[in-house]
């Protein structure tokens, strides 16, 4: 195991590791790509994930075009990395000091909740992202989720 994985394997388990872990699930684009001292293209705006059309959402978290996770989780020594899956919560986004957040829900009566489409879960499908993203990344030392 790696020196990551040791770390956050401990903390789960109870027991004292090195250090605190440290992760981070979410990272708006416009901060990461500061942080990669990447230049930020004029009018970019950080967002919820969700805007897609698709009932259920599936990514790889810490990534955009311009610049893959992995560089972000390396510049600042990451614990680990993972991917989401929601399904589309149908929320207002709303653009709030520069990035898009989700400022009412669609989900207020029991009648709403029952219009949502969920996957099947047993569907092996809904995996196989995750079966790729595990095959591409687990090299990398870090923990994944």
């Amino acid at each position: 195991m790696s020196a990551s994985r040791d770390r956050l394997m401990a903390a789960l388990l109870c027991r004292q590791p090195d250090r605190v872990p440290f992760l981070e699930s979410v990272i708006d684009e416009p901060v990461a790509l500061a942080l990669l001292d990447r230049p930020i293209p004029d009018g970019l705006v950080g967002g919820e994930l969700g805007t897609a059309d698709d009932p259920v959402l599936v990514g790889t978290l810490l990534g955009s075009p311009r610049y893959q996770p992995i560089e972000l989780v390396q510049a600042l020594d990451l614990d680990g990395y993972g991917m989401y899956c929601f399904v589309k919560h149908g929320g207002v986004q709303r653009e709030v000091d520069g990035h898009f957040m989700v400022t009412s829900g669609s989900i207020k009566t029991l009648a709403d909740f029952n219009r949502l489409s969920l996957p099947d879960p047993d569907d092996p499908a809904l995996y196989e992202p995750y079966r790729h993203f595990l095959a591409k990344t687990r090299a990398s030392g870090k923990a994944l989720f």
